[in-house]
């Protein structure tokens, strides 16, 4: 009889300890593995892959004022008044070209005509073309 006992306190405490913990897990299991998706760990992730991308790019050179004014394709030979109106004269290499109002060459924008300069932007940068060519950061 003392082995019934015995085997009857020990599959009570069974029971009592471990059935309470299998109903737990499987609530728990409901509540983090429902819809949820996972990632495949032999195939590779496709942020991983743009990041890696990012890494190995160059990194583009840093452009400066002095870079833009050596680069600059045309020159201020002169500008021609009549009252309100404004004509500039610009050198372009092989001729000159009367400019009135709005200009570009190789993404060099002439933007106003002023007294005795022009406003230049190219890439951001905006500066002031002189006569005889001096450049003024604006």
């Amino acid at each position: 009889m003392s082995r019934k006992v015995i085997i009857l306190i020990f599959l009570s405490f069974v029971l009592i300890v471990l059935l309470p913990f299998s109903v737990l897990a499987e609530e728990n299991e409901e509540d983090l593995y429902s819809g949820k998706e996972f990632r495949n760990p032999f195939v590779e992730s496709p942020v991983l892959e743009a990041e890696r991308e990012e890494e190995e790019r160059p990194a583009e050179p840093v452009l400066t004022f002095a870079d833009i004014r050596r680069e600059l394709p045309f020159n201020l030979d002169g500008i021609i008044s009549s009252g309100t109106d404004r004509i500039a004269l610009i050198d372009i290499g092989d001729r000159v070209e009367l400019v009135r109002g709005y200009y570009s060459k190789d993404g060099y924008e002439l933007l106003s005509i002023e007294r005795d300069s022009v406003i230049v932007r190219n890439r951001g940068f905006r500066f002031r073309l002189k006569i005889g060519g001096e450049v003024d950061e604006r």
